[in-house]
Parts: structure tokens; C-alpha cells; sequence
């Protein structure tokens, strides 16, 4: 199957206070089942604050596949990771809107099939610390990230919880104890840089790029490929590992293979297209690789 242009991350999910309902999928006789929609405000993917609300790429295709579930009753939860999986495992009736797939979330949910994808995680810095950067590039371009996080001296910021991708995430906690590093609740990881709490990062470019031309400085950063990460990362949608989230995950395959999706999905995208970096982010999206 084609695979569908859209930018996700995955990136970590972030929560706001809810009460829910106890009763799980399927309602009472004559109601609707309920899907509980968990998503992140992870401008420009999900954005639920400003000016914008609404119109984030994630907004705009959970809405989309919304629509084309109406015999579901549908509700959207800001959660951060942790509890949606809490509320994953409690529940039946909770689906992540845009999930990396691991090793470790494969035994906690159910998932779709490939949705999206998009250039993998890159180092983010402060324009500052160029030089720093270039001298721990290969001849290729890309960093080598061990001895980057080791030898730079640079601050490293990450944001708690989330899969950046399987090399990344071992790196961070091998160092843990080793380097200056703080941990975030939040992927606004921009405004922090831009106040001087910590000088690095990981991201995709579409975030950085957004998250810092909202600050007025879209010049204010640089992002490097990392040495030996994936040309490109898959997204998905979980859902909760019962009969009702894999009836769910059935039906968004469904809806995903047909060709007007696919359609639809890339008018949805390309208003962020200005928001790549200046790779191959558009064959990363059609590649077969």
C-alpha cells in the first residue's frame, strides 16, 4: 500500500485532566460504542491551543477518520503516554492518535498498519554551537552521536517518555549519569532552548522548524542527520489489545487503503510542506524503502 504523507510524531503525549465514563467500547443497547481518541497538543501535528486550533496535520486526519467511523461515538483526550497506556490496559475502548511502534508498546497494543512516513528524529541545536557540531560529522553529513553527547559539553534536553527511535533511547539512558541533561515534560523543546535551559536536542525538522519560526526565530537553530538512524520512520495508530481496538484497527486499515484517503491525506499535508527541511522529506513519504 501507498504509504500515506503526513507528519506525526511521535512523539511523546502530552496530558490534561479528564474524567471518563467507566464503560468501555461497546454502549449500552441502542448506543454507539465509544472510541477515546488520545492525542498530544504537539504543534504542528495536534494543535489545541491559539490561533491554529484545530488545524494541525494530526487535527485534521483523526477528524477526517472520524467521520468515516459514524456508527462509533467519538471523544478526544489530550493524555500524556504514560496514561494513555495506563487507560489502554484498564480500558477497551482507547486508541493513540499517531504512535511509534516498539518492542515494548507491541505487548500493550493493538496496532494499524503504517500510516505515515517521515524523516527520522535529528540533533536540533542552537545555531551557536555550528562549529561544535561540525567537528563530530563524518564526511557524510551526519553526526556521530555518541561521541557528540559525550565530548561536546553541550546541554541535552529530552523530553520525558518519548520513543525517539531504539538507538537514541539507549544512548540517553546510558549517559544519563554521565553528561548535563534535563528532562521535559513537554516537546516544546524551542522556547526552552531559546532561554538558554539546555543548547540540544532530537526532533523531527517539520517540529523545529514550526516550533521556533513561532518564536520569531526561524533562523535560531540547525538540525544534522544522525548517523546510523533509519532514512525513515513509520507511524501508526494503537488501540487497546481487546476484540473492540482490533475491530477498531480493522476499520482504520480499511479507510487507509482507500485511494480518496490517500487524497485527502496529502491535501491535509501540504499546507506544512514549507515546514521540511530541505531533504528528501516528500520521497521519504512515497519511498518503498
Amino acid at each position: 500500500m501507498r504509504f500515506i504523507q503526513m507528519a506525526v510524531v511521535a512523539i511523546a503525549i502530552a496530558s490534561l485532566f479528564y474524567i471518563q465514563p467507566a464503560m468501555a467500547g461497546p454502549g449500552r443497547d441502542g448506543e454507539k460504542p465509544t472510541i477515546y481518541w488520545h492525542f498530544d497538543h504537539n504543534p504542528p501535528v495536534f494543535i489545541r491551543r491559539g490561533p491554529d486550533t484545530g488545524a494541525g496535520v494530526g487535527d485534521r486526519i483523526l477528524k477526517y477518520i472520524e467521520n468515516r467511523l459514524p456508527d462509533y461515538h467519538h471523544v478526544e483526550v489530550e493524555a500524556v503516554l504514560n496514561r494513555s497506556i495506563q487507560e489502554m490496559v484498564s480500558r477497551g475502548d482507547v486508541c493513540i492518535a499517531g504512535v511509534f511502534k516498539t518492542a515494548e508498546r507491541q505487548n500493550l497494543m493493538a496496532f494499524t498498519d503504517p500510516l505515515f512516513r517521515l524523516l527520522p528524529n535529528r540533533l536540533i541545536v542552537l545555531r551557536e554551537h555550528e562549529q561544535t557540531v561540525h567537528s563530530f560529522m563524518d564526511e557524510g553529513g551526519a553526526v556521530d552521536l555518541p561521541t557528540f553527547v559525550r565530548e561536546s559539553g553541550l546541554m541535552l534536553g529530552v523530553t520525558k517518555d518519548r520513543a525517539y527511535s531504539p538507538a537514541i533511547n539507549g544512548l540517553v539512558d546510558d549517559v544519563s549519569d554521565e553528561i548535563a541533561m534535563v528532562r521535559v515534560p513537554h516537546p516544546g523543546f524551542a522556547k526552552l532552548m531559546a532561554r538558554g535551559r539546555f543548547d540540544y536536542t532530537f526532533g523531527f525538522p517539520f517540529e523545529a522548524a514550526y516550533q521556533f519560526a513561532k518564536l520569531g526565530q526561524g533562523d535560531g537553530y540547525l538540525s544534522f542527520p544522525i548517523k546510523g538512524e533509519a532514512k525513515v520512520m513509520e507511524g501508526h495508530f494503537g488501540c487497546s489489545d481487546t476484540p473492540f481496538g482490533h475491530e477498531v484497527v480493522a476499520r482504520v486499515n480499511a479507510i487507509a487503503r482507500d485511494k480518496q484517503t490517500t487524497q485527502v491525506f496529502d491535501q491535509i499535508f501540504s499546507p506544512w510542506l514549507d515546514l521540511r527541511t530541505n531533504h528528501n522529506q516528500e520521497q521519504a513519504a512515497s519511498s518503498g524503502e
